[in-house]
């Protein structure tokens, strides 16, 4: 009977023991399938926690690229959000110029001093960056000690850069540059992070075609702007020359028919007059407005040539004292009617000038006839020459009204008037400066002019020393 009680109860512990084994088995297995589903949880997490990093990052810079237009801005939005995600030493992006075949760096940033600078160009053959922007795929290198291939391969490997990542920029399906990441350690990039660089790409291709498209809208708002400018310039222009066209067809009307009044008054009284003296003074009455006539259609005639491009010069050996002195004998009678004084003060052994012999009396006529006009009455005409450098100088000073400073530069504009009021006091039709500072140019020479109110003008002019 106790052997019978010994064997149930051996057979009973036996039992137990293997159902104590098959409990203690489940356990340990429940308990690696727990510990398995916690570590892919653990992973599950750090992958949704790096998800969300990166959508926060790119809904970041979504608004900094709808924000901003600055591209800077932007690039130093992507090197914080960059930096978020993976760990680096250098960021970069280089851009690809084609039509020179040269990468321009356009962005640098390193933890440390780095060979690339910003604004740099570097040939693009046998570059990484080439290789990426024809194949369009992006290029992970792991260790840069282990593989080179490329010309930045032992550039980076001398500044102790031994990894990195390079991913093509699109823009309208064709690769514009690249987006690059290096590290000083080796194999710190996987393809996860090839990936996470990718995404970030297509955010930075559509922030640098914004601001070219940008930066092309602005010039062409800038063009269209200056065209629009131009534009009002020249409808004021126009305006202006409707404007000058009648006030020059009212002068020129008024100073044609001036003198012919004269003239044809004073033959008239001269035909009726029994006095010789009193019909000589009116002869000579008429001569002066005929002379004054003959200045008004000389001016006229070489403004229109001047317009024609018609100045051809002459150009011979011409002695400047011998014009002068022409000058003066032609003027002798105006100068006593005014009670003008005439100096003349020419440089000894001047030697002749290389001039149009017309040309030259031209600009001295309009000159001396501009002293007398604006001189007062008893005033002085000085007229000077003398030999400077290569070229002679040639002045004609008054003591007359002066000119106004705001006026110096506009009165050698064709049919420029100081005063073109009808009812002015002074004639001519505004062409005697213009001419003058023309024919002075077509020499080689300068005209100068200064001035002051109420104490009168002094007028120089340069032309070429002769030379054989």
């Amino acid at each position: 009977m106790a052997a019978i009680l010994f064997s149930v109860a051996v057979l009973l512990f036996v039992a137990f023991e293997e159902e104590r084994l098959k409990i203690f088995g489940y356990f340990e297995r429940l308990k690696k399938e727990v510990e398995e589903r916690t570590r892919e949880l653990k992973r599950t997490e750090e992958e949704l926690r790096k998800k969300n990093t990166q959508i926060e990052v790119i809904s970041r810079l979504d608004r900094v690229i709808s924000s901003s237009l600055d591209i800077y801005e932007v690039y130093d939005a992507f090197v914080e959000g960059v930096r978020t995600l993976i760990d680096y030493d250098r960021i970069c992006i280089a851009l690809y110029d084609r039509e020179n075949d040269e990468i321009i760096m356009h962005l640098v940033r390193p933890k440390e001093g780095s060979a690339l600078q910003e604004g740099s160009r570097r040939p693009g053959k046998g570059t990484v960056i080439e290789h990426v922007i024809n194949t369009g795929k992006p290029f992970l290198r792991r260790d840069t000690q282990k593989e080179r291939e490329f010309l930045e391969d032992e550039l980076f490997l001398s500044e102790g850069l031994r990894s990195y990542m390079v991913v093509p920029l699109f823009s309208r399906d064709r690769a514009i540059g690249t987006f690059n990441l290096c590290s000083r350690r080796p194999y710190a990039y996987s393809e996860e992070d090839l990936e996470i660089l990718e995404n970030l790409s297509i955010q930075l291709a559509i922030a640098i075609e914004n601001s070219r498209l940008y930066t092309e809208l602005k010039k062409a708002h800038e063009k269209l702007q200056r065209a629009y400018e131009e534009l009002q310039r020249a409808y004021e222009e126009l305006k202006s020359l409707d404007e000058l066209k009648s006030n020059i067809i009212a002068n020129v009307s008024h100073e044609l028919r001036t003198p012919i009044t004269i003239a044809k008054g004073a033959i008239e009284l001269a035909m009726d007059e029994k006095d010789s003296a009193e019909k000589n003074r009116l002869l000579q009455m008429a001569l002066n407005a005929l002379i004054r006539l003959n200045f008004i259609v000389g001016d006229l005639v070489e403004a229109a040539r001047i317009e024609r491009g018609e100045i051809k010069l002459k150009l011979e050996a011409v002695d400047v004292c011998e014009v002068i002195d022409e000058i003066v004998d032609e003027f002798r009678p105006v100068f006593i009617k005014d009670r003008l004084r005439v100096k003349v003060e020419v440089e000894n052994d001047l030697p002749p000038a290389m001039a149009d012999y017309k040309g030259l009396r031209h600009v001295l006529r309009n000159l001396v006839s501009n002293a007398i006009k604006f001189n007062r009455e008893g005033g002085e005409i000085c007229i000077e020459a003398r030999k400077m450098g290569d070229m002679i100088e040639v002045c004609v000073s008054d003591t007359g009204i002066g000119i106004p400073e705001d006026k110096l530069e506009k009165i050698f504009e064709r049919f420029y008037q100081i005063d073109s009021s009808p009812t002015r006091r002074y004639g001519g039709t505004g062409m005697g400066l213009a001419i003058v500072k023309e024919v002075v140019e077509a020499h080689g020479g300068r005209v100068t002019v200064e001035s002051e109110l109420g104490r009168g003008s002094r007028f120089c002019f340069t032309i070429p020393v002769w030379r054989e």
